[in-house]
């Protein structure tokens, strides 16, 4: 049977919040397939220029999915990547099958 898929970020800044995916990702990887994507100028990425947006963000995230053909994976996001997981529901919601938006609120 395949493991469920959930998509997280390895940004260094979260690796001591017990709160983030970081502190979790080798528990989450015994039991789902996990996938930790960085966003454009976060993490291990750069952005090469242009203007940042959760919607760039968000359609980044479903670009993903379609080029490793996965079939509506679950995305979980923490603060920034729960707006954004949000965002992709919302803009592309045949793209993914659950939604965990953890501490993502546009405050």
């Amino acid at each position: 049977m395949e493991r469920p898929l959930r998509l997280v970020t390895t940004s260094p800044v979260w690796e001591q919040a017990p709160v983030a995916y970081n502190a979790h990702l080798e528990l989450l990887a015994r039991h789902f397939h996990v996938i930790a994507p960085d966003a454009r100028a976060s993490g291990r990425t750069r952005h090469v220029g242009g203007r940042l947006s959760i919607s760039l963000l968000a359609d980044d995230v479903a670009a993903l999915i379609a080029a490793l053909g996965l079939e509506r994976p679950a995305v979980a996001g923490f603060s920034l990547g729960g707006i954004v997981a949000t965002i992709l529901a919302i803009r592309h919601p045949g793209a993914i099958g659950a939604l965990v938006n953890d501490a993502g609120c546009d405050c």
